[in-house]
């Protein structure tokens, strides 16, 4: 950014200056679980002792899944004009279906 250009030219600059801030504003009024707090706080860490990679990772392991880590297969549906990619779809799921009208029939 500007600014960054401005303060490495001035002997101002910090790579990292603007993690707390940017966190902070992520969080806003959010109440976080302590251990999401402490992998967050953990990653913070790592990243301002200039190892991005390695807090990148960090962030991964803990908040990344199967959408990010796997493509999904395609599935033909019900009605078989269209086809689905979706890791929903797999036997360890349950269907659409059945999930929405537990949502919705049991209020």
């Amino acid at each position: 950014s500007l600014s960054d250009r401005f303060r490495r030219r001035v002997g101002l600059y910090q790579p990292t200056a603007g993690f707390d801030a940017s966190i902070d504003a992520i969080r806003g009024d959010v109440s976080l679980p302590e251990s999401v707090t402490e992998t967050i706080e953990s990653a913070l860490a790592t990243a301002r002792a200039g190892y991005h990679q390695q807090a990148v990772r960090k962030l991964e392991e803990t908040f990344s899944g199967i959408c990010e880590n796997e493509v999904p297969t395609t599935h033909a549906q019900d009605d078989e004009t269209h086809e689905s990619r979706c890791h929903r779809h797999r036997d360890t799921y349950r269907s659409v279906q059945t999930v929405i009208n537990e949502r919705f029939n049991h209020r």
